[in-house]
C-alpha cells in the first residue's frame, strides 16, 4: 500500500506552535502582534499553519489569505480582497458596509459585488490602507482577530505596502498577523526583503524561523507516515537526500522503490511520471494557472472532457487538492516542476488560452496580462497593463501601478501599435509613471524617469514640460539632494513669452521664491513672491492668489513683521478651498509660528488639516503638516502625544524631509530622556539620512539638524563637534531663520561653558561670536527670553554660569510657553547649582526639587537625574542609594524590565500601561534608588539579586 504523504502528527515544530499560540494569547490581552514565519520551500511552513489554526478557539475571527505566483507583478492587493470577503462572511455584509466609513468605496473597488450599496454621491476617499486597518480596529475591539497571509514571497507591491502601514497602526488592538513566506526566494533586491528590515527595525514583527528536521525527528516523521518504525539505514538515508526538509522527506518516503532520484526535481515529479498522459496534460495546465485555479476556468483552458475523473484520480494521488471553487498543487514545488515540464510552444498556447479566457469572464487586467505577457502576445499584454495599470492608481495601489506601468514602457517600443493600445503619447505615459513612482514613494525611481519624461514631451507641450520641472525639482528636495535652481529658471524660461498658463508661472515663481528665502536670498525671495502675486491676479485664480499670500505672511513673520504676517495669512485663509490649498496654508503658518515660538497657534493652524488631510486621502502627500505638528507638542513638553504622532510620520512615509526631521527628533527626546545607547542607536542607523538634508543649502533643514547633532555631541562629550554646530549660526552670515538660528546660540553657550569647567582652550572669538549674531537678531520677539538663558550659562567670575541672579532672570524669561518646555526644567537645575555653589542650601533644594517635578512632568529624565544627583551627593535631604526594598511590587516589575535592556514603550507594551506611567515609574525607581541612569538601576537589582543569593 503507498504511504500517506502526510502524517497525522506534526514532527519538529513543537516550538514553533508555542511561539504562534503566545502571539495570540497576547493578542487576546489587547497587544497586537505580528509573527514573520519564514523558512526554506517544502519547511512545513503551510502545514504549521493549518495546525495553529486548529488550534484557534471559536471566539477569534480567523482571515487567512495566501498570495498567487502570477510573476513579479502580481494582482494588486490580491490577498486583500480574499481578507474582505472573509470579514464579510464572518460578521456579515451590513456591519462591515456601517464600519466602513469613508473606507466604503475603497472595499468597493476590491469587492464590486457591493457596490450597488455605495452611494453615488459620497466621494469616498479613504485609501484602502485606511479602510482595512479601520475595519480590524473596529471588530477587534470585542474579539480577537488572526490574520494569516501565506506564501507572502509572492505578494504585490501594494500588499506589502499595506501590512507596513497595518502593522505601524495597529499596536493596540486584538490583532495577531501571521504573515509566512519562502526564503528561499528571497534575493537581496527582493521587496519582501526591504520591507522585513523595516519592521524590525521598527520592532514591529517578531521573526520565526523554521528550521530543518535533526535525524532523530526525520526518523519520527517516517515512522508517522508509515506506521512502522524504518530501519537505521532507511532514516539515514532519506536525512541525507532530504537534508531534513519535511516535504521532501514526505516524497521520498511516498516512492515505492528503492531508487532514491539524484535530483529534487525528480523526486518532485516521480509520481507525475507514473501519471496517464491526460492527467499529465491536466497538471501542466494547471501549472500554467498559478497554485490555484477555478473549476470552470480549469475546464474551459483544458477542454478536458473527463475534468472531474481527472480531478478525482488527481486527488487520490495527493497530487492535488480542492480549493474553494476549484484546484490547487498540494505544493508550490510541485507546480514550480510541472511548470518547467512545459514544452516552451504548449507554455505559450496554455498562456494564450489562460489570457483569452480571463478575459472572457472579466478577470482582473493584471492577471490577464500576466498571460499575455508570458504568451509573447506583446500587443494584448500592452492593452491589458494598460488597464491594469490605470485601475491601479484608480485604486491608489501605486507601488503596483509603478510595476505594471514600467512593464508597458519596457515593451513600448516592441509593440507596433502601443499608442493605439494605450491610448496616450509614450511621452504622457512616462509623465504618469513618473507621478506614479513619486506617490508610491520610490523617489529615486521616479527621478531616474522624469528627465526622460521631460525630453519626451514635444516642444510645444509647454504645460507637461514645465509640469515635469517642477515635479523634478520637488523630487531632488525630497531626496535630500543639493538644491538646484536650474528646474526653476529652465521652466520659466519655457513659460517667459507664453500665456499658456498663468497659474502654472505663478507656482514657478513663487517656488523659486521660496527655494531663495530658504537659502537666505531675501531680497530676490521678496521680488519673486511679488511678481507671482501680479501673476496670480492675470490669472485670476483665488487658490493661486491664497497660495501666494500664504507664502507671503510665512515669509514676513520669519523675517520678523509678525503682525502683518499675521494679516496676511489670513487673507491666505479667507479665499484658500478645502483640498491641498489648506494643507499648503497650515504648513506655512505653522512653521512661522513655531519660529516665533507661538507653538499653541502652530498646533491650532494643524489640527483640522491633519484629519482633513486623512480624509481627503493625503495625509501621506502632505506628512510636513503632521510634521510641524510634532515639533509644536515638543516645545510645549508633551513629549508621549508628539512620539505617537511622530510615529504616524514614520509610518505613513512622507517625503524624506519629514522622515529625517522625525529621527532628528528621536535624538532629541532620546538624549534628553537621559538614554544615550537609543540616541546613538537612532545616530548609527539615521544620521546619514539626517545629514543628507542638513547638508544641501535649506537652512530649514541645516539649522535644526545642527542643534540636535550638537546637543548630541555635548550629550556625548564631543565638544568639539558640539561647537562646530552651534557655529553653523553665524557662519557662513545668512537672514531669515533666526527662529533656528537661537537654539544653537544656546547650545553655544553651554559648551563655552563647559569648555571653561573643563579648562580646555576656547574656540578664537567664541564669546564674541555668540553676541555679535544677537545683535544682529534685536528685532526678533522672543531674542530676550534666549539671551538671558545664555547670559546665565556663560556668568560669573569665571563665565561657567555660576550667578545667582543670571539664572534667576533666566527662570523668568524661560517660564514663558514661548520658550521650549525643556529649557525651564534645565533653568530651575542650573539655578540651583547656583545657589549651592553660593551656599544658599534652602533655596537650591526648593529649586532642584522644582527642576526634577518640571522635568519628570515632561520626560526630560536628564535634568531629572542631574538634579537628583545634586540633591543626594550635596545631602539637601534626598534620599541615599537604596537596596530596592521600598520599590512598590509595580517599580519592582518595571525595574526588572529596565535590566532586560527595554525602552519606556516596550515597558508599556508588556505591563499594558501607558508610556507615560512606564516614564513615571523609571523615574521614581532612579530616584528612589539615588542613581542617575537606567543602566545603573539595574547593576543596583543584580547586585541586590547576588545578595539574596548570598543569604540563602
Amino acid at each position: 500500500m503507498r504511504a500517506p504523504v502526510s502524517g497525522p502528527a506534526l514532527i519538529g515544530r513543537e516550538s514553533d506552535l508555542q511561539v504562534l499560540g503566545d502571539a495570540l494569547s497576547d493578542a487576546q490581552r489587547g497587544v497586537a502582534r505580528c509573527v514573520a514565519l519564514g523558512g526554506d520551500a517544502g519547511m512545513g511552513k503551510t502545514r504549521l499553519l493549518a495546525e495553529f489554526r486548529a488550534t484557534i478557539d471559536s471566539g477569534v475571527i480567523v482571515l487567512s489569505a495566501e498570495c498567487v505566483d502570477l510573476g513579479p507583478l502580481g494582482v494588486p492587493f490580491g490577498p486583500v480582497r480574499t481578507i474582505f470577503r472573509q470579514l464579510v462572511s464572518v460578521v456579515g455584509v451590513d456591519a462591515v458596509l456601517a464600519a466602513a466609513g469613508a473606507g466604503l468605496p475603497a472595499i468597493v473597488a476590491l469587492l464590486p459585488e457591493l457596490a450597488d450599496r455605495l452611494d453615488a454621491s459620497d466621494p469616498g476617499v479613504e485609501p484602502i490602507h485606511e479602510a482595512l486597518t479601520a475595519l480590524l480596529a473596529e471588530f477587534s475591539r470585542d474579539r480577537t482577530i488572526a490574520l494569516v497571509i501565506d506564501d507572502l514571497q509572492w505578494a504585490d507591491a501594494a500588499t506589502l505596502s499595506l501590512i507596513r502601514f497595518l502593522l505601524m497602526m495597529s499596536t493596540s488592538d486584538h490583532l495577531l498577523l501571521v504573515l509566512a513566506y519562502r526564503t528561499d526566494d528571497l534575493d537581496r533586491s527582493h521587496p519582501l526583503r526591504q520591507t522585513l528590515v523595516e519592521l524590525d527595525r521598527a520592532r514591529a514583527i517578531t521573526r520565526l524561523q523554521l528550521r530543518r528536521l535533526d535525524d532523530r525527528e526525520v526518523g519520527a516523521l517516517i515512522t508517522n507516515l508509515r506506521g512502522v518504525e524504518p530501519e537505521h539505514d532507511v532514516v539515514e538515508r532519506i536525512a541525507s537526500r532530504s537534508e531534513g526538509v519535511p516535504f521532501y522527506v514526505e516524497e521520498l518516503v511516498s516512492i515505492a522503490t528503492d531508487q532514491i532520484p539524484d535530483t529534487l526535481r525528480d523526486v518532485l515529479l516521480a509520481r507525475y511520471e507514473r501519471l496517464q498522459p491526460g492527467a499529465r496534460a491536466l497538471l501542466r495546465a494547471l501549472a500554467v494557472g498559478g497554485m490555484e485555479v477555478d473549476h470552470d476556468i480549469l475546464r474551459r483552458v483544458s477542454d478536458a472532457p473527463d475534468l472531474d475523473d481527472l480531478v478525482r484520480s488527481l486527488s487520490d494521488d495527493m497530487m492535488l487538492v480542492a480549493v474553494g471553487d476549484g484546484y490547487g498543487f498540494r505544493h508550490a514545488l510541485v507546480r514550480e516542476a510541472v511548470y518547467g515540464e512545459l514544452l516552451p510552444g504548449e507554455r505559450q498556447r496554455l498562456h494564450e488560452r489562460y489570457a483569452n479566457v480571463l478575459e472572457e469572464v472579466g478577470a482582473p487586467a493584471s492577471e490577464t496580462s500576466y498571460h499575455w505577457f508570458a504568451a509573447h502576445d506583446l500587443s494584448r499584454a500592452l492593452g491589458a497593463s494598460i488597464v491594469a495599470f490605470d485601475e491601479a492608481v484608480q485604486g491608489r495601489a501605486f507601488a503596483s501601478a509603478l510595476q505594471l506601468g514600467e512593464r508597458v514602457l519596457e515593451i513600448w517600443n516592441k509593440t507596433p501599435d502601443a499608442e493605439l493600445r494605450a491610448q496616450r503619447s509614450r511621452a504622457v505615459l512616462l509623465g504618469e509613471v513618473t507621478d506614479v513612482a513619486s506617490d508610491a514613494g520610490d523617489r529615486k525611481r521616479a527621478l531616474a524617469l522624469v528627465d526622460e519624461a521631460i525630453a519626451a514631451f514635444p516642444p510645444e507641450d509647454i504645460a507637461a514640460r514645465v509640469g515635469m520641472l517642477l515635479l523634478k525639482a520637488t523630487l531632488r528636495s525630497d531626496e535630500g539632494l543639493p538644491w538646484s535652481e536650474a528646474e526653476y529658471v529652465e521652466g520659466l524660461e519655457i513659460l517667459e513669452d507664453s500665456d499658456v498658463d498663468l497659474t502654472l508661472k505663478a507656482r514657478l515663481q513663487l517656488a523659486l521664491a521660496t527655494r531663495r528665502m530658504l537659502t537666505g536670498h531675501l531680497a530676490s525671495a521678496r521680488a519673486l513672491r511679488e511678481d507671482a502675486m501680479d501673476t496670480a491676479k492675470k490669472s485670476g485664480s483665488k487658490e493661486m492668489a491664497s497660495r501666494v499670500l500664504g507664502q507671503m505672511g510665512w515669509a514676513e513673520i520669519v523675517t520678523g513683521d509678525v503682525d502683518l504676517g499675521r494679516r496676511l495669512l489670513d487673507e491666505s485663509f479667507a479665499l484658500i478651498g478645502d483640498g491641498e490649498d489648506l494643507l499648503r496654508y497650515a504648513t506655512n503658518a505653522s512653521d512661522a509660528f513655531i519660529q516665533i515660538g507661538e507653538y499653541r497657534d502652530a498646533l491650532r493652524a494643524t489640527d483640522y488639516p491633519i484629519q482633513r488631510a486623512r480624509e481627503l486621502g493625503l495625509e501621506r502627500s502632505w506628512g510636513v503638516v503632521l510634521s510641524n505638528s510634532v515639533d509644536a507638542l515638543i516645545a510645549l513638553g508633551l513629549w508621549d502625544e508628539a512620539e505617537v504622532r511622530g510615529q504616524r510620520v514614520l509610518a505613513i512615509q512622507p517625503s524624506g524631509c519629514s522622515i529625517a526631521s522625525e529621527h532628528r527628533r528621536r535624538i532629541f527626546r532620546a538624549s534628553w530622556r537621559d538614554n544615550g545607547p537609543e540616541a546613538a542607536a537612532i545616530v548609527r542607523d539615521h544620521g546619514e539620512l539626517i545629514r543628507s538634508f542638513a547638508f544641501r543649502g535649506d537652512l530649514q533643514d541645516l539649522l535644526p539638524a545642527a542643534a540636535v547633532l550638537g546637543d548630541y555631541a555635548l550629550f556625548q562629550g564631543d565638544l568639539g563637534e558640539a561647537w562646530r554646530q552651534a557655529t553653523l549660526a553665524w557662519e557662513p552670515l545668512h537672514e531669515g531663520a533666526t527662529g533656528y538660528d537661537l537654539p544653537l546660540l544656546g547650545l553655544g553657550a553651554r559648551v563655552i561653558a563647559e569648555m571653561r569647567r573643563l579648562g580646555v582652550a576656547l574656540p578664537q572669538h567664541a564669546e564674541r561670536n555668540l553676541y555679535t549674531a544677537f545683535s544682529r537678531m534685536a528685532f526678533w520677539p522672543i531674542v530676550p527670553r534666549w539671551r538671558a538663558l545664555v547670559d546665565a550659562e556663560l556668568s560669573g567670575a569665571e563665565g561657567t554660569g555660576t550667578d545667582v541672579l543670571a539664572w534667576q532672570t533666566a527662570v523668568e524669561q524661560l517660564a514663558d510657553e514661548s520658550m521650549p518646555a525643556h529649557l525651564r526644567a534645565y533653568s530651575w537645575w542650573r539655578l540651583g547649582q547656583a545657589e549651592l555653589n553660593s551656599g544658599d542650601r534652602t533655596s537650591a533644594t526648593t529649586s532642584l526639587q522644582t527642576a526634577i517635578e518640571d522635568a519628570e512632568q515632561i520626560g526630560a529624565t536628564w535634568v531629572a537625574n542631574r538634579a537628583h544627583e545634586l540633591v543626594v551627593t550635596a545631602g539637601l535631604g534626598g534620599r541615599q542609594r537604596s537596596s530596592g526594598d521600598d520599590l512598590t511590587a509595580r517599580e519592582r516589575q518595571v525595574l526588572e524590565l529596565v535590566a532586560e535592556g527595554l525602552s519606556n514603550k516596550e515597558i508599556a507594551d508588556r505591563l499594558f500601561i501607558s508610556a507615560k506611567t512606564a516614564s513615571v515609574h523609571v523615574s521614581a525607581i532612579l530616584r528612589k534608588l539615588g542613581v542617575a541612569t537606567r543602566t545603573q538601576a539595574a547593576m543596583t537589582l543584580g547586585q541586590r539579586e547576588r545578595n539574596v543569593e548570598g543569604r540563602t
